[in-house]
């Protein structure tokens, strides 16, 4: 090979036929001069004799897989010339047929651009080299392979279903967010309502304290009197002697002992104020043990103490020694207005305190959503009401992402908080979103949480998308089906009628009938294919008749 390439001149038309076996039995003069071959070389011969080396051998091998199956094949082909050179064509192929059977190949090319020269070029190269393929491969093959009616349905059905897909997400994060509102609103409609039965409970619980507080303080209308420098040892420890109208009140348990029997359990307490701290010299108050609870200070830290050291009443919550109490403190004042003591009255309410935490339990937020209670004060992160875990301390508990979300609920002590959690004692074994609406009871140092998983809320909405898509997919399942045989009634059965007609016009045939009488675009079709039989047919009519006059006239020179 001479790497010379031989430019075809432009608008020529080289024409070949070639029999079963590849065999040249017919060339026009064209062939001919971009061959360098005579006449005489090229009949007869084998059609390869032009193919050059660096035609990729499976560029023919789809040429004659096109072949065999009545197919026709174009593409770039590098032929070689007699001397070695070699020249570009576009090359079209078809199979020549009679009466059905391919008896021939009729091949027609013409000069290519310069890009497309040097597109074939790189291109069989790469194949050459085995860095490209010229088989269309994976979905392109797959779906250039479907029939014009599939290929309807299937885009048909394709914008069908991402039409519904959008509809489908549209709707369903609308209704999310929707349902995420009411989600919130059941949540502190909830929340709500449990704080006001707690607030509710409280103020009849402080209401009797402060009743029973009253009866208690009635008792003493005489003055009281404090001497810190004489001491009565109470509980083995020295304490200020206080005196009612000249009655030692410290170790003298009467009067207490009399309030607890006539109020019918209420516990009472008198102290001793002894520097800045109030010491308990009297109780019916008593410990686990039975002893009672005298002889020790009032922490600092209660709430209590500064109100009594301003003056002024306490009414609160508190838990001793395993019982719920409402109590009430009540300061005592000398003749010039100094605090000396304080008096103290108790309503135990434990019995109420576990039907009300029972109350609580009882509330189901969704199918598994609860009420719990948090203590924000002394035990800070104890569980005091919760379905599984009452009593524990969860101040340091983490979510499935590690996030400390109980010590932020307890430090906010107000919000909404969403969190993955896993509750493995009711059964839980993967991590799921929950939402908690949280608020405070400051009088008991409560932090109140009403919460429940997110998906037992969007379940519904969930369900209905599920429905949706199911039907949706079905209906369009349906009218892909539809889509495909209207499409294979309307367009694809009178394309092929269009292709069987053109087939018969390619053989020869020029008297096949052509239907008539449709005003669609296929119809234009075939007017169009009429037309053009009627063309072709006329066109070769008039060259037999000048073919047969040039014959005679021929013929009659010749005599």
């Amino acid at each position: 090979m001479t790497g010379n390439e031989h430019i075809l001149k432009d608008g020529v038309q080289i024409v070949s036929r070639t029999n079963l076996k590849s065999i040249i039995t017919f060339v026009n003069p064209e062939f001919i001069e971009a061959s360098g071959f005579s006449e005489a070389e090229l009949m007869g011969a084998p059609h390869n004799i032009l193919r050059h080396p660096e035609m990729p051998p499976a560029a023919f091998a789809d040429l004659w897989e096109k072949m065999k199956a009545g197919q026709p094949w174009s593409g770039m082909v590098k032929n070689r010339r007699k001397n070695g050179d070699h020249y570009w064509v576009e090359a079209s192929v078809t199979p020549e047929k009679v009466d059905g059977q391919i008896v021939s190949f009729l091949s027609v090319r013409h000069k290519p651009t310069r890009d497309q020269v040097a597109g074939a070029e790189a291109l069989y190269r790469d194949v050459n080299a085995g860095k490209a393929s010229l088989k269309v491969s994976g979905w392109k093959a797959r779906l250039g392979g479907l029939s014009l009616a599939s290929k309807i349905a299937a885009a048909s059905t394709l914008i069908i279903l991402i039409c519904l897909s959008a509809m489908i997400l549209f709707t369903q994060s609308h209704s999310k967010a929707s349902l995420d509102q009411i989600m919130l609103d059941n949540l502190h409609t909830e929340n709500k309502l449990v704080i006001s039965m707690i607030e509710s409970y409280n103020r009849s619980l402080e209401k009797a304290a402060t009743q029973l507080s009253n009866l208690f303080n009635a008792q003493f209308a005489s003055e009281f009197s404090l001497d810190e420098a004489q001491t009565v040892e109470v509980a083995g420890k020295p304490t200020p002697l206080l005196k009612y109208g000249g009655l030692v009140l410290n170790g003298n348990f009467g009067l207490v002992d009399r309030f607890t029997a006539d109020s019918g359990g209420a516990v009472a307490t008198l102290f001793a104020r002894k520097g800045d701290d109030f010491v308990r010299v009297s109780t019916s108050l008593k410990k686990e043990d039975g002893s009672r609870a005298v002889g020790t200070p009032l922490d600092r830290a209660h709430p209590a103490y500064a109100k009594l050291l301003a003056g002024q009443p306490f009414v609160g919550k508190a838990s001793l020694f395993g019982h719920e109490y409402m109590t009430r403190y009540a300061p005592v004042k000398d003749a010039g207005g100094k605090v000396i003591a304080a008096l103290f009255v108790g309503l135990d309410f434990s019995e109420q305190f576990l039907a009300l935490k029972a109350q609580i339990k009882d509330i189901k937020i969704g199918q598994t959503g609860y009420v719990y209670v948090l203590d924000s004060g002394k035990n800070k992160g104890t569980l005091i009401i919760h379905p599984a875990k009452e009593g524990k301390n969860i101040l340091n508990a983490k979510d499935a992402s590690g996030n400390a979300f109980i010590s932020e609920m307890l430090d906010k002590k107000q919000g909404v908080i969403r969190y993955p959690w896993i509750n493995k004692e009711l059964g839980d074994t993967s991590a799921r979103e929950k939402i908690v609406v949280y608020d405070q009871f400051p009088a008991w140092n409560w932090v109140i949480g009403s919460g429940s998983y997110v998906d037992e809320f969007t379940a519904e909405s969930t369900r209905i998308a599920w429905m949706i898509l199911i039907a949706g997919f079905l209906a369009v399942v349906i009218l892909a089906f539809f889509l495909f045989m209207l499409s294979k009634r309307l367009v694809a059965r009178p394309l092929a009628r269009v292709i069987d007609n053109m087939n018969e016009i390619a053989q020869g045939n020029y008297y096949a009938t052509i239907p008539a009488g449709q005003a669609d675009e296929i119809g234009q079709v075939f007017s169009a294919l009429k037309a053009m039989q009627t063309k072709l047919g006329f066109s070769v009519a008039e060259t037999n008749r000048v073919a047969q006059d040039s014959l005679r006239i021929k013929t009659a020179l010749d005599n």
